[in-house]
């Protein structure tokens, strides 16, 4: 089957970028099974990971059943503080589908989806399950002495907050949201992998109140997202959920895709696995097992 791909860019006017310069944007990705006589290329651009050939922007195959999207933004500070704010992107996407979809618009079910999120990924899909934040584990106020004071993509995240809740109305309105629920009840069913510390911040009464199934994952030998810390403790805390922790050594990043030459030379610790492990493996058996997550969900909403 061939991969049909398409991207843009959907600015909500109810929140500012972080610049305070204009309307939030809201990168989006799609990803669909080509019709069969669509061209495939790869994509142009260096990366520091493996990508599929797609035929960009093709008609989709005819036969084709509902399918999702993901998007992405820019590394600033404001963005890995504020992870709330990534939740109600997709919402919006949801709310706005006919501005993107187009001729694909009848092959999407934009009231039944499932949503999937990786570390902060985790965090943002949960938030659209239910969870509700109490805190920022890397507030002020919620630090630990010794501890990390940001992310590995922003290890220094802590030190700006202060500086931008004083300077920038956008960071301080958008602080002030950490609270809001972001219930979203188009999500059907999530997977979860390597959520992070981030999920302690949630209130223990929110994750009880969520209704939709959740599966989670992570490997035994995360230090970013340790399992017994963070994966073990939501899922004590979910009424719905099922936890596998992958045995063999597995760390915070097996669940990013496998590494090019370019992405070894500048970051091996995301693309290097225990002696004996195959990445391409695990995904498969990720794949498998969120498979039948969602179509277990699928059978139970038409029964």
């Amino acid at each position: 089957m061939k991969l049909g791909f398409r991207d843009g860019v959907l600015y909500d006017k109810r929140r500012s970028n972080w610049d305070a310069a204009g309307p939030r944007p809201i990168n989006w990705s799609l990803w669909y099974p080509a019709a069969d006589d669509a061209r495939e290329s790869d994509l142009p651009e260096r990366s520091w990971f493996q990508k599929a050939a797609v035929a960009r922007d093709a008609s989709i195959r005819p036969e084709a059943r509902p399918y999702g999207n993901t998007g992405n933004e820019p590394y600033r500070a404001e963005g890995f503080a504020c992870l709330w704010e990534r939740a109600p992107d997709l919402s919006y996407m949801l709310d706005h589908s006919d501005a993107w979809l187009g001729d694909l618009s009848g092959h999407i079910d934009t009231t039944r989806v499932f949503a999937a999120g990786f570390s902060a990924g985790a965090y943002s899909v949960m938030l659209l399950l239910g969870a509700v934040a109490q805190f920022s584990q890397f507030e002020p106020s919620r630090m630990k002495p010794g501890g990390a004071r940001g992310p590995r993509e922003f290890p220094d995240l802590a030190d700006h907050i202060p500086a931008l809740l004083r300077t920038s109305h956008v960071f301080s309105d958008s602080w002030s949201r950490m609270s809001k629920s972001y219930r979203d009840d188009r999500i059907k069913a999530a997977l979860i992998c390597a959520p992070g510390r981030s999920v302690l911040g949630f209130s223990e009464e929110s994750l009880k109140a969520v209704e939709a199934p959740a599966l989670i994952l992570v490997g035994d030998a995360d230090r970013a997202a340790p399992a017994e810390e963070c994966s073990s403790w939501l899922h004590a805390r979910l009424r719905r959920s099922a936890l596998k922790i992958f045995g063999g050594g597995l760390g915070h990043y097996v669940f990013v895709p496998e590494g090019t030459a370019l992405g070894f030379a500048f970051a091996a610790e995301l693309f290097t696995d225990p002696p004996g492990i195959e990445r391409a493996a695990v995904h498969d058996e990720i794949a498998d097992l969120s498979a039948a997550l969602f179509q277990n969900v699928d059978k139970a909403a038409i029964a």
